[in-house]
């Protein structure tokens, strides 16, 4: 069986549970992960890893010095590399090589060239919007050798032409969810309790507009007594927005619960009755189509989110959610107003997330038009 080289440099963080996934469902390829650091294996086994040694992506280096010393410094690593990669490629019979982030692609290109294989490049988010900043020219030459760019959503795809991406490269591939995973249930009927339970899952970063939801929390608090916003995630910013949680007095309507493992997200998701999100495009940053708003809405929850970046592919504003211009606070408050109190739209609103999200964003479906994409680099 043909095999594709899954390059991921940090196989493989909780966030990125969407790859393992995607790799997963690769049914008419044997997937081969090659990795520089490893963590959760036991809770992501894959069958045939490669360790990416230090000095195995000098692949670039050139025999050209004004020296032998020199020559024999750029020469040596060169050979080691070359040797590691063509035993890994003969031993897998590695057909394609699929880089995870722009980076990844970035390092695959010796490897792709050297061996004249196809490379597929996947950018995910922060790849487009933060590496740039900091080399603008950072991808001139992936773009320029690279075969395939898949993007998660059309705001993404342009916004890499703009970047240089040759248009007739790149196409939207959307990142899919196991949907066997999540059940069509949440509390879609009004609370016993008299108590509406909102969900977000974030990470606690300046992009991600926890600010935004704790002001619409003070503001939701003055018409709205019966409700309690749920915060989960962690990041460099989680003693800053607790300690604006005091300052703005909504402790009784706040909680944070830090860091939790996905099967405990999915529990919440089950137990909670509006699911909301909030970021924004802080320093050009925009969202690629948040994975937590796919499973959020496979488990039949309405959706309060912003319009930032490939959002609005992901739910559909006044179909399964509200979506709201980036930093309204006072349209975060109406929408969850409305649905606060209007609990009998819940499985309405539910049950078209449900629908999107099983006909759009199917880890089964998308990972066969990958595998399709594949094909046309081997034919």
């Amino acid at each position: 069986m043909d095999s594709i080289g899954f390059i991921i440099t940090e196989y493989l963080p909780f966030s990125q549970t969407f790859i393992y996934a995607e790799i997963q469902n690769v049914l008419r390829f044997k997937p081969v992960v090659f990795y520089h650091s490893l963590e959760n294996l036991d809770i992501f086994p894959c069958d045939n890893l490669v360790h990416l040694k230090v000095g195995s992506w000098k692949l670039d280096h050139s025999f050209y010095g004004t020296s032998l010393l020199s020559r024999l410094k750029r020469g040596i690593p060169f050979v080691h590399a070359y040797n590691f990669y063509r035993s890994a490629i003969k031993k897998f019979n590695i057909k394609i090589l699929h880089a995870q982030f722009g980076p990844e692609g970035v390092y695959a290109l010796p490897i792709k060239e050297r061996f004249n294989l196809p490379l597929v490049t996947s950018f995910r988010g922060w790849d487009v919007y933060s590496s740039p900043k900091v080399n603008p020219c950072v991808y001139d030459g992936l773009f320029d050798v690279g075969d395939v760019f898949l993007a998660r959503s059309v705001v993404m795809r342009d916004d890499l032409i703009s970047l240089g991406c040759p248009k007739d490269k790149i196409m939207v591939h959307h990142t899919g969810i196991d949907i066997k995973t999540f059940f069509l249930h949440g509390m879609r009927k009004p609370p016993k309790d008299g108590l509406v339970r909102i969900l977000m899952v974030t990470r606690f970063v300046e992009s991600k507009g926890i600010d935004i939801a704790l002001e619409a929390v003070r503001m939701l608090s003055f018409t709205q007594k019966n409700f309690h916003l749920e915060i989960i995630g962690d990041g460099p910013l989680l003693q800053d927005m607790i300690e604006l949680s005091r300052k703005l007095k909504i402790t009784s309507f706040v909680s944070f619960v830090g860091f939790q493992q996905h099967s405990k997200i999915l529990e919440k998701l089950l137990c909670s009755h509006i699911f909301l999100l909030t970021p924004t495009a802080t320093g050009g940053i925009k969202e690629g189509g948040p994975n937590v708003l796919k499973e959020a809405q496979a488990c039949g929850l309405p959706v309060v989110s912003t319009q930032t970046g490939g959002i609005p592919e992901v739910v559909l504003n006044n179909e399964s959610g509200f979506l709201v211009d980036d930093g309204d606070v006072k349209g975060i408050v109406e929408k969850l107003t409305y649905l606060i109190e209007n609990p009998e739209i819940w499985g309405k609103l539910g049950d078209s997330g449900r629908k999107h999200i099983e006909q759009e964003f199917n880890v089964v479906t998308q990972t066969e038009q990958l595998e399709k994409i594949y094909d046309t680099l081997l034919h």
